[in-house]
């Protein structure tokens, strides 16, 4: 289940950028995770994480997707490659960050690995780049509002 929720640090890179939805799990003292316990068939969790001491809201990864797109208007798109690679076994992935800015695209941002390559084997990999590809630029968003 743990997998369904983005790490500790992105966690607190979105915190930090104003995230502040509802989470069902939540990353307490940098370490533990924590999703909501259930008592009968209610589930129960806290309506905000981020506003307890030592604990940042954990989001699931559709959500920051979700966010990055009605809140900053980046959106996230990852494809499927259109071609088996016998070697790896897999499909291959892409993904590109989209800004948009007076509902016209302002800027588009290719996402790489390490190596510099743009074709990931990992649906997972190629998400969790593209997340931190749009967290960059959101960052960079709120600085050059800041300057104006």
């Amino acid at each position: 289940m743990k997998k369904q929720f983005v790490t500790f640090e992105i966690a607190l890179k979105l915190k930090e950028l104003g995230f502040d939805e509802p989470c069902f799990g939540c990353w307490e003292n940098n370490i533990e995770f924590h999703i909501p316990f259930v008592v009968g068939y209610d589930l129960i969790a806290p309506d905000n994480f981020n506003s307890k001491d030592n604990c940042v809201s954990a989001p699931l990864w559709q959500q920051v997707i979700d966010f990055f797109r009605e809140i900053y208007c980046v959106f996230i798109e990852i494809k499927v490659g259109d071609y088996f690679d016998t070697l790896a076994e897999s499909y291959s992935y892409q993904a590109v960050c989209k800004v948009f800015k007076s509902g016209k695209i302002d800027g588009t941002a290719l996402i790489r690995d390490e190596q510099d390559n743009y074709i990931f084997y990992s649906y997972s990999e190629v998400r969790e780049k593209a997340i931190l590809k749009a967290i960059e630029l959101c960052q960079k968003m709120k600085l050059l509002k800041a300057i104006d």
